[in-house]
């Protein structure tokens, strides 16, 4: 009887583990057909990424915080029910912000049933077999972000970008008829209130940075109200974190920051995000704007990240039992920052094998990086500190990972409209204005072959392709940067902590 329920409990937490990050991935690769069709510009549709990681990390803490008060079942339920039904809202979204409401929604119940799979996890699996499950959801969220791009390209061409929401229905159908029935909920320990207040703020917070960040390119000449919105946030954020500091029983554990190896750890994945997110929204676009890749084929050409990924993730964590996790990361940002390098000096539509061996270096890179990072968080942590040390951690990676998004979005925009500039004063002085602010506007898009052919102005291809080329060459060399200072905090603040 208990090795059926251990099997059916691993099946829901395979599939909800695969699902969420295979959901986020794989986005990625619609971006551009989503933003022609909804005729958006990028600064518009990256909120359907950044948006659904901002969503999960302003509420991450809040699910751990539930689930320790009403159940885990129960909080898992609701997030898997919210979860599915805003993955049938998202397929249905006929504007641009009905769909980015609905990927707030499905990042928000991530955010419950997250936390909550890790309590009925400990209170539905025999202790003996807890490592065992754990050790599946490590590869199950491998094998999910691994795979999410080529899943991504293939039902683009197969089907539509909204069969991208709808494959989750009834995989979130099944999960909760089987949690529902196998799972059980132990009676609950005397928990503390939740600070509801705490709890709302800190959304709010998140948020209104996000915001923010986003809104930069919209105030060039630097509005009072956007410098506003800036010193609010900022006042609001040092206000709270001094609150939560000196707070009895606070909702956000600052305190956790005194332990230098969670510190550590918890800056490393950040790097790890960042650059994460920004290669995997920036080469999507590179190869379907300047190597004319459908979104098949493009998420074919990323299954060299996924099979480094995941090949190395279950090898790295074998590793770990020979080598110091200081090594392994080091090597993990080794790979990082040669990959970034690599894929920053791309400048032709045919440079097929730097592309590919960059991308497997890429992949090596994030397979070494991942599981170590884990581990020396949960090593960082006592027993009692688990639930929200790795809530602070999941909910410091999902952020970096919408900034990641955001700036990488508005960054691509600013640089390629800057190097537009260039071109035109060099040798295109006599353009009119409409035909610059048309220009403008195809690079604004994120996907300005199709633009042209709708427009029929495939003359000023390569004024477009070499803009966008200039922007993403920078990008890259952007990313090598956050590698090279992942790679010193691996080499010299975790030998301290060793130490």
């Amino acid at each position: 009887m208990e090795q059926h329920k251990f099997l059916w409990i691993a099946i829901v937490m395979v599939i909800v583990t695969i699902m969420i990050n295979v959901d986020f991935t794989a986005v990625n690769l619609s971006i551009a057909t989503i933003s022609h069709l909804m005729h958006s510009r990028l600064a518009e549709v990256q909120w359907i990424l950044s948006g659904y990681m901002g969503a999960w990390a302003a509420g991450v803490v809040l699910g751990g915080k539930l689930s320790d008060t009403y159940g885990s079942k129960k909080i898992f339920l609701i997030g898997v029910a919210l979860f599915t039904l805003a993955s049938a809202l998202a397929g249905l979204s006929i504007a641009v912000w009905f769909l980015i409401l609905s990927r707030c929604i499905q990042g928000f119940g991530a955010a419950l049933f997250v936390p909550s799979a890790y309590g009925l996890i400990f209170t539905n699996v025999d202790s003996a077999k807890q490592g065992q499950m754990l050790g599946l959801l490590g590869g199950a969220v491998g094998f999910g972000l691994a795979v999410g791009p080529t899943v991504g390209g293939i039902i683009l061409h197969l089907l539509s970008w909204r069969w991208i929401f709808f494959i989750n229905v009834p995989f979130g159908i099944i999960a909760l008829m089987l949690i529902s029935s196998k799972a059980t909920q132990p009676k609950l320990e005397q928990a503390g209130k939740i600070n509801w207040f705490a709890a709302v703020c800190l959304i709010g917070i998140i948020f209104l940075g996000l915001f923010d960040i986003q809104s930069v390119n919209q105030h060039q000449e630097f509005e009072i109200r956007y410098w506003l919105s800036v010193i609010i946030c900022l006042s609001s954020l040092f206000i709270y974190v001094l609150w939560q500091w000196n707070s009895a029983s606070p909702f956000m554990q600052f305190r956790l920051f005194l332990k230098r190896e969670f510190s550590v750890s918890v800056f490393l994945y950040i790097i790890f995000q960042l650059c994460f997110a920004g290669v995997l929204f920036v080469m999507a676009l590179y190869m379907q704007n300047v190597m004319g890749l459908t979104g098949l084929e493009a998420g074919y050409a990323f299954l060299a990240v996924t099979i480094m990924f995941g090949l190395l993730s279950p090898l790295s964590g074998r590793l770990m039992k020979k080598i110091s996790l200081r090594r392994l990361l080091t090597i993990g940002m080794v790979a990082l920052c040669i990959s970034c390098f690599g894929l920053g000096i791309l400048t032709r539509s045919d440079e097929w094998v730097i592309l590919l061996i960059m991308f497997l270096i890429f992949g090596f890179g994030l397979g070494m990086t991942f599981p170590a990072l884990n581990t020396s968080m949960m090593n960082s942590l006592t027993q009692q500190d688990i639930g929200v040390g790795s809530g602070i951690f999941t909910m410091s990676g999902a952020l970096a990972n919408s900034i990641s998004v955001n700036v990488s979005a508005l960054l691509l925009s600013l640089f390629s409209i800057e190097k537009l500039h260039l071109i035109i004063s060099e040798k295109f002085s006599a353009l009119s204005e409409s035909r610059i602010s048309n220009l403008k506007e195809a690079l604004l898009y994120g996907h300005y072959k199709k633009y042209i052919i709708t427009h029929n102005q495939s003359s000023f291809l390569t004024m477009l392709h070499t803009s966008f080329v200039f922007a993403s060459r920078n990008m890259m060399l952007i990313y090598f940067g956050f590698a090279v200072v992942g790679l010193l905090g691996a080499v010299f603040l975790l030998k301290k902590v060793e130490a």
